[in-house]
């Protein structure tokens, strides 16, 4: 007993939840409660934990809006494209170079003419060095970049995938979210914080 029934709309657990009551974990250590704590006391700070829980979640579905996370992967389309490229440094541009023409012109694997490993690496471009990145914006699948300067040395990249950014994609959602949900608590804060004294 005690449960909605299924089939019911989404968060009606929370909003048919007694006010006082406690979700399962926040109800047994009330129950046990906690060392140097009063029970009371115990009970009465996590029942407000959990009025104080249930309330941002149901800001939080107010704010994750389709249109809200459009709009932020819109705002954010060229720091949020996927990358996953080939990358190998080489200690001088001379050496960088002729490993570039290999592959470039002759069609070689960049691992046969590195001189160094090769190493595979998965980014967002807003994670990229500022001097990469206005060259990985405009690449294409197979294309070889470089050598750019990286750390000292020459870097060439190969891209092997580029991915727009989409609400597909679980960590561009994620960003998009965190996005939304940050800008939403900054106009709540403007809104309600009232000071009393001159800035």
């Amino acid at each position: 007993g005690g449960r909605p029934a299924a089939g019911g709309p989404p968060g009606e657990g929370e909003d048919t939840q007694a006010p006082g009551a406690l979700p399962g974990t926040a109800a047994r250590a009330a129950a046990q409660g906690l060392p140097g704590v009063p029970a009371d006391a115990c009970r009465e700070t996590l029942r407000t934990l959990a009025r104080l829980d249930r309330a941002f979640q149901g800001f939080s579905r107010d704010a994750l809006t389709p249109k809200a996370i459009r709009d932020a992967i819109a705002a954010h389309h060229l720091d949020w494209i996927g990358l996953r490229s080939r990358t190998v440094a080489f200690p001088d541009a001379q050496a960088a170079q002729e490993a570039a023409l290999c592959v470039r012109e002759d069609g070689e694997d960049l691992a046969a003419v590195a001189r160094a490993a090769v190493c595979e690496a998965v980014f967002y471009l807003d994670e990229a060095a500022p001097a990469i990145r206005d060259a990985l914006v405009g690449a294409r699948t197979g294309d070889v970049l470089g050598p750019l300067p990286v750390n000292g040395g020459f870097t060439l990249f190969q891209v092997i995938e580029k991915r727009m950014p989409s609400p597909e994609d679980p960590e561009v959602r994620r960003r998009a979210e965190q996005h939304v949900l940050d800008r939403a608590i900054d106009q709540e804060v403007t809104h309600r914080v009232r000071w009393h004294f001159a800035l």
